[in-house]
């Protein structure tokens, strides 16, 4: 990892004496060269050490995740913290909230009489013969 991050710092440092010098050789302002550099420096971190360090940091997550044993303690202090996270919680569970219930219960009462009234509104079969 050390080596990335050196060698990363070392492109920069080159990039900063390869645009320095082309910019003396060409008599451009020194100041125009640096204000490139720094955007090309940053486009090169942006490109390859925001992407490796973040693969690292994943790796090394992949590695400790499943060894490592949530508290149910946690579990309260994130219920205090978010209201959304305990519904969450409270889901997982089969805890239904007290609002959520009776919305549940309507909305099957509403499809249970929606049921019952196409059962006894069948259509009756025509009884008119084709010629």
């Amino acid at each position: 990892m050390f080596l990335v991050i050196f060698g990363f710092i070392g492109i920069t440092l080159v990039l900063f004496i390869i645009l320095g010098v082309l910019f003396r050789v060409f008599s451009w302002p020194g100041w125009i060269a640096f204000i490139i550099a720094v955007f090309l420096a940053i486009v090169i971190k942006w490109a390859f050490m925001d992407s490796f360090i973040l693969t690292r940091t994943m790796a090394a997550y992949m590695k400790i995740a499943p060894s490592t044993s949530i508290t149910v303690d946690l579990y309260g202090k994130l219920c205090g913290i978010s209201n959304k996270f305990k519904e969450l919680f409270n889901r997982g569970q089969g805890k239904q909230p007290a609002g959520e219930s009776k919305k549940i219960e309507a909305a099957k009462s509403a499809k249970t009489t929606q049921t019952k009234k196409s059962t006894t509104t069948k259509k009756k079969p025509s009884t008119t013969k084709k010629k």
